[in-house]
Formats: C-alpha cells, sequence, structure tokens
C-alpha cells in the first residue's frame, strides 16, 4: 500500500502539493525530476508546475493516470485509424456476431460503421480503466447467466479481429498497451507521487502494486481541509462511499443565489467577475457559451482551458466542404465554400479571382439555370456571340472562368488545396496547420485506403478526425478563466464562485451504457454514480472547509437555456 500524506494546511492544494514535493526533496527521499506526479487533471499540474517554477526548482513528469500508463509508441493508432480498424473488423464478422450486437439492424454504410467504432472505443476506453480487456474479462453473474453473454462474446470475437487489423496496420490500441503496462510496467522514473487524486482508476491502482514489487514507493496524497476521520478515505484516496453519500455539507442561505435563467446566471456572474481575484467554476460546462458572451459584453476576455473546437476554423470548414463538393459536385455546396476567402484564393492564385466576382457568378447560376451540378452549369453557360450586349459578355466570362477554375481543380487533394488557400507557412495559424497535419496523417495512412477513392478521403473520416480535436492556446493576461469542476480544488485564488450547479451535474452522474449499466459497474471496479456521488460529497465538502463562508458563492438558474426546469 501506499503512504498517506493528508493535507489540511490553509494554503491552496497546488501550494500544498508543490511544498509537499520541496519538502521530499529536500529531505533527500526523492528527486524531483525522476518522479512522476500523477494529478487529477492537466490544470491541476500546471498550478503545481507555476508554484514550483517561482520556487525556483524545476518541476518534474507529471500526468493523469491512464495517461500515466500509456507508454511513448511511434505507431500508436489514431481515433479514427481505431474506429476505421473496428469498422473492417466488423465487415468480416459472422452473421450471428452481428445480430448479437446488434439485433435487427447491424451498421452498413460508412457513417453508421463509424458510430459503431466510436462506442466501441468508448467500451474499451471504460474497461481499461478497470484493467480488463473485452476478450479477457471476468463477467458479473448478472450478465454472465443472461442473454448479454452472447454479446460480450461476440465484442470478445470482434477485439481480436479489431487489434490483428491493427496489426496489419502496423498500429498499436492503446488501451492493450496500458494494460501490458499494468501487467508488467517499465518505469522511466524512480518515485510515484499521486497528487490528490480522488477517483483513481483501478487500473492504475494495478499499476502501482506492481511499482511496489520492483521498489518504487507510492506516495499518496489526499486533500483534508475538513481534517476528516482517516477512516473516510480508502487506502488509494477516494472517499468512502458509504460515508460520504449520507456526509452533511452546511451551505449557508446567503453562499447560495437563484437566478431565473441561464442568461441571468451567466450576466450576474459576469459582473462579479471584475477582476482575476475571483476564480470561476463552471459545474455545467453547457453553461460556458452563455457566460462566455456575457463576459464578453462586459469588456472580459474568456478563456476555455480544455481549448476550442478546431472544427470552427476556417481551414476545417473548408476541407469538409470541398470534400463533399467533389463527390456530390452541387452548386449549393460550391456556394458555401466561396463563402469562405480562403477557397476564393485557392481558386487561381496568380490571378486571383475576388470573392465579389465569385459570388456574384453563383448567384447568377443558381437564380437562372436550372442546372444544379457543375458539369450541367458548364454546359449551360457556353460562350456567347460576338454580338451579345457587354453586361451579358462580361457575365458569361465571369461565369466560365469561374466554373474552368474549379473544374481544374477537382483532381487536388485536400492537401493540395489547403497549401493553395494557404501558401505562406510561416503566416499559418496553429489551427490551419492542424488541419493540414490531420488531412495529411489520414492520406499517409493505411486505414483509409479502403475507403479512399480518386484520392479522395470521405467526408465521414475527415469530419470524425476533426471533431475530436480541441485547440488549446495560452490564455491571454487579465482573461477570465471557465474552470471545470474538477480544477475547484487547485485555483489560488480566496474568492470561488460555482456556476450551474444542478443535478446531473453536481454530483455528476451519467446515463446508462448499453452495455456497462451502472448496476454492474462496482464489480468491474468501474467509476459509477454512488463513487461520484461520494467524489463530489467530498469535494464541495472540502471546498467549503478549505475557506470562509463569504469567500465562495454557489448558483443555478431556475430554467435552462430551453426553458426547462433545472433540479
Amino acid at each position: 500500500m501506499p503512504q498517506r500524506h493528508f493535507l489540511a494546511t490553509p494554503e491552496s492544494l497546488s501550494q500544498q502539493v508543490a511544498d509537499f514535493l520541496i519538502r521530499g526533496a529536500d529531505a533527500g527521499r526523492f528527486d524531483i525530476v525522476s518522479t512522476l506526479l500523477v494529478t487529477p487533471t492537466a490544470g491541476a499540474a500546471r498550478q503545481i508546475n507555476q508554484t514550483l517554477e517561482q520556487a525556483g526548482r524545476k518541476p518534474p513528469t507529471s500526468a493523469q493516470p491512464m495517461q500515466a500508463l500509456l507508454p511513448a509508441c511511434d505507431q500508436l493508432a489514431s481515433i479514427v485509424e481505431r474506429c476505421l480498424a473496428w469498422a473492417e473488423a466488423l465487415q468480416q464478422a459472422s452473421e450471428s456476431s452481428r445480430q448479437a450486437l446488434f439485433w435487427k439492424k447491424s451498421p452498413q454504410t460508412l457513417a453508421e460503421l463509424l458510430k459503431a467504432g466510436r462506442n466501441l472505443n468508448k467500451l474499451c476506453d471504460l474497461l481499461a480503466e478497470g484493467g480488463h480487456a473485452p476478450d479477457a474479462i471476468t463477467l458479473p453473474a448478472q450478465i454472465r447467466d443472461s442473454f448479454e453473454a452472447k454479446r460480450w462474446a461476440a465484442v470478445g470475437e470482434l477485439y481480436t479481429s479489431y487489434l490483428k487489423q491493427l496489426e496489419d496496420w502496423n498500429r498499436q490500441d492503446p488501451n492493450a498497451l496500458r494494460l501490458q503496462m499494468v501487467r508488467n510496467p517499465k518505469p522511466n522514473f524512480s518515485h510515484l507521487i499521486v497528487a490528490c487524486v480522488p477517483d483513481l482508476p483501478a487500473a492504475f491502482e494495478r499499476f502501482a502494486q506492481q511499482l511496489a514489487k520492483r521498489n518504487i514507493h507510492t506516495d499518496l496524497l489526499v486533500w483534508n481541509p475538513g481534517e476528516c476521520p482517516s477512516e473516510h478515505f480508502d487506502g488509494w484516496g477516494r472517499p468512502q462511499v458509504a460515508i460520504w453519500r449520507e456526509h452533511p455539507i452546511h451551505i449557508e442561505a446567503a453562499q447560495m443565489h437563484v437566478a431565473a435563467s441561464t442568461r441571468e446566471e451567466a450576466h450576474d456572474l459576469a459582473h462579479k467577475l471584475k477582476s482575476g481575484a475571483t476564480g470561476l467554476i463552471s459545474v455545467d460546462p453547457s453553461q460556458n457559451p452563455v457566460i462566455a458572451s456575457e463576459l464578453l459584453a462586459v469588456g472580459q476576455q474568456p478563456y476555455l482551458p480544455e481549448g476550442k473546437p478546431l472544427i470552427r476554423c476556417e481551414a476545417a470548414k473548408l476541407t469538409l466542404e470541398w470534400t463533399d463538393f467533389k463527390s456530390s459536385q452541387d452548386l449549393r455546396c460550391l456556394r458555401r465554400l466561396l463563402e469562405l476567402p480562403a477557397f476564393c484564393r485557392a481558386l487561381d492564385p496568380e490571378q486571383p479571382i475576388t470573392q465579389r466576382e465569385a459570388l456574384i457568378a453563383i448567384d447568377h447560376l443558381l437564380g437562372q439555370t436550372i442546372a444544379s451540378k457543375l458539369e450541367g452549369a458548364w454546359a449551360a453557360s457556353p460562350a456567347l456571340p460576338e454580338d451579345a450586349s457587354t453586361r451579358e459578355q462580361k457575365n458569361r466570362a465571369r461565369i466560365r472562368r469561374l466554373l474552368g477554375t474549379v473544374r481544374s481543380l477537382l483532381r487536388c487533394s485536400v492537401v493540395d488545396l489547403l497549401q493553395r488557400a494557404y501558401p505562406d507557412q510561416a503566416a499559418r495559424s496553429q489551427t490551419t496547420e492542424r488541419v493540414i497535419e490531420i488531412c495529411r496523417s489520414l492520406e499517409q495512412s493505411p486505414a483509409t485506403r479502403n475507403w479512399s477513392r480518386e484520392n479522395s478521403i470521405p467526408t465521414q473520416i475527415l469530419a470524425q478526425a476533426i471533431h475530436s480535436e480541441q485547440i488549446q492556446a495560452p490564455a491571454e493576461p487579465g482573461a477570465i478563466t471557465l474552470n471545470g469542476w474538477l480544477e475547484a480544488p487547485w485555483l489560488p485564488q480566496a474568492q470561488l464562485l460555482l456556476a450551474g450547479v444542478i443535478e446531473s451535474r453536481l454530483p455528476q452522474s451519467l446515463d446508462g451504457d448499453p452495455f456497462l449499466p451502472d448496476s454492474v459497474r462496482p464489480e468491474l471496479g468501474l467509476n459509477h454514480n454512488q463513487q461520484r456521488l461520494a467524489r463530489d460529497a467530498y469535494l464541495l465538502h472540502s471546498l467549503l472547509a478549505s475557506r470562509s463562508s463569504g469567500h465562495i458563492a454557489l448558483s443555478f438558474s431556475k430554467y435552462n437555456h430551453d426553458g426547462d426546469p433545472n433540479r
């Protein structure tokens, strides 16, 4: 078992963890640089590292639990490659296996296969947290003796085929690597510190137990500002469910703020957050867009630590629209492309077609001809005779130039088009570079060969790859960070505002999984709703205990942005 250390001093949690590291290093117990620090969130690690750097100390290597179990690997399969491996396995599966998994309607189209792949990836990710693989899992009795056993047998067979497909592509499954690391650790550190992780996965617990056999010591830090008895926590710092689900939490009436609507709650928050002296915790992430807009309205800059979706950038829209247009050649799709300045730049870099001219031409085609496709529009727009009016000649020349240029570009891959649209590599934004990198890797991936047609990756594959990406950038000075619930203990500010404190968000609860309902998760060592209730009760109790009542406020709205009542 690890050695537990309870942190109960008045300083911020990031300061307490940093102090523990400094004291241990100064006492010669461990070397900070050769220590692995495991934190519940990336934000917690950033706060600790900043504190250490201010003290003139070099930070340790840090990671979140499941991230720490993943070894460095050049052949690691991407999310899309994993989905496509499942798609190949599903296509090769027997009819009986497909029926056991999907009953009447098994996935057929690429979009359906990708969706099934995403769901199977999610299942494997969840099982890996408990230290399980789909083909080597001991099922709880309530599943083992029911029809569900056939579904699990089909999943096991499919998983074997999935791994074989990845092997054929010279790719590695991340969860298979994690489970291998749990069984046979190959650490590149000499000391392990688990810093206040209230929901440590069972897989990481087994990993740390294996490390102990290799004489690598684990220090386990537990945040305990309320100075609760040690029996309130298990040996790995997780709050005991039976105790914390019944634990009383005292909140004074003056600490609660109720608004009529989400917009009103966000408006009130924006006017209270006049400086960075108050930390904001957005318990309900669905409120973030409303809070961000209200902050902007009062002259504050909002910052989302998880980043912004890559799909919102111009390069991503250009990628998906161009791929759609190449397959459909629909003029309405071309119209959407022409609304993007980057596409107009890509049409003719030598003699640019202005966006205004291009839009005039496409609007004339859509309004004056019955053609809906590119080739039909080209056939319906021959050169005019010399006696045609100057205005007609000018319109027709504009249309023919646009259509001719677009026709000549049809053989361009999406990477070629992006490079034409953004020719100056030094001036490209981070988002544009990432879109180009994704498209190039998909073009080169063996996983896409069976799905590509005429040097073109299907839109569904590109869309999934881009949708799964978030682009992070450093916060601007003075920006208001919209922190998530698990970041709350790590914030250095004395004043805290918790927004969106509603049912299903605090405590957090998840809907049932088609394979792993909440009732079977405890037996498999997986996180479940009662455990989340205990975790969130413990965290809220500890937050209230760490600050005076005047320094922490909680808010919620009676109705959400759809007008439905909140609880």
